[in-house]
C-alpha cells in the first residue's frame, strides 16, 4: 500500500493510464472509484486555490476603491450644472482655492450625475473637505485626429468644515462610472 491507500499496481495503473493485468473486475471497480476520488480531491484543491486568488483580487480592488483621497480648500468658484451627450450626463465643477504661501493653488473638482444638486449646499468662501477619486479618459474625435488623454478629480463626498453652510455636514454620493454614460461622440469635459 502506498500513501494514497492503493496497492502499488493500482498506482502504476494510474500513472500509466491503464489497469494492470493482475487486477480482476471487482478490483477494477474499486480502482475506478479510487481514481475518481483522487481526481475529485485534486479538482477541489484547484478550486480552493482559484477561490483564494479571486478573494485576493477582490481585496486588491477594495484597496483601490478605498484609496480615495481628500482635498480641502476654500470654495472659489461654483459653476452651473452642464448636460452632455444623448443620455443627459450631468457635470458640475467646483474650484477650491488653496493658499500655498508663495502661490495660490486652484483645484477643480467635478460633481457628476445626482451629486450635482448637492453642490447647492456650498457657498463661495466655505471651507470644505472633498473626498475624490481620479478618473482618466482617452478621447479621439475621429480616426484621423490626435488621441488625447484627460484626468479629472471626481467628487465622492464632501463636508463643509466652516463657512456659510452648516458646519461639519457631510454629503455622500454613490461612486459611479459617469464617463460611460457620456456618448463616445461627445467628451464630458
Amino acid at each position: 500500500m502506498r500513501q494514497s491507500g492503493l496497492p502499488a499496481e493500482y498506482e502504476q495503473g494510474i500513472e500509466l493510464g491503464r489497469v494492470p493485468s493482475s487486477v480482476n473486475s471487482l478490483q477494477f471497480v474499486g480502482y475506478e472509484k479510487a481514481a475518481a476520488k483522487r481526481c475529485l480531491a485534486k479538482s477541489n484543491q484547484v478550486r480552493r486555490q482559484d477561490v483564494s486568488l479571486r478573494d485576493r483580487e477582490q481585496d486588491l480592488k477594495k484597496e483601490n476603491r478605498m484609496s480615495d483621497t481628500k482635498v480641502s480648500g476654500i470654495v472659489h468658484l461654483i459653476e452651473e450644472t452642464k448636460t452632455y451627450g444623448n443620455k443627459g450626463f450631468q457635470k458640475r465643477l467646483v474650484v477650491l482655492e488653496q493658499d500655498k504661501g508663495s502661490f495660490t493653488n486652484y483645484v477643480p473638482i467635478e460633481f457628476t450625475r445626482d451629486s450635482c444638486d448637492s453642490v447647492d449646499e456650498m457657498t463661495l468662501g466655505d471651507e470644505v473637505e472633498v473626498t475624490y477619486r481620479l478618473n482618466g479618459r482617452r478621447w479621439q474625435k475621429d480616426e484621423a485626429s490626435e488621441v488625447k488623454y484627460f484626468l479629472s478629480a471626481e467628487a465622492m463626498s464632501f463636508r463643509i468644515v466652516s463657512g456659510g453652510g452648516d458646519t461639519m455636514t457631510e454629503k455622500v454620493t454613490e461612486p459611479n462610472n459617469a464617463f460611460a454614460e457620456a456618448g463616445d461622440d461627445e467628451a464630458p469635459f
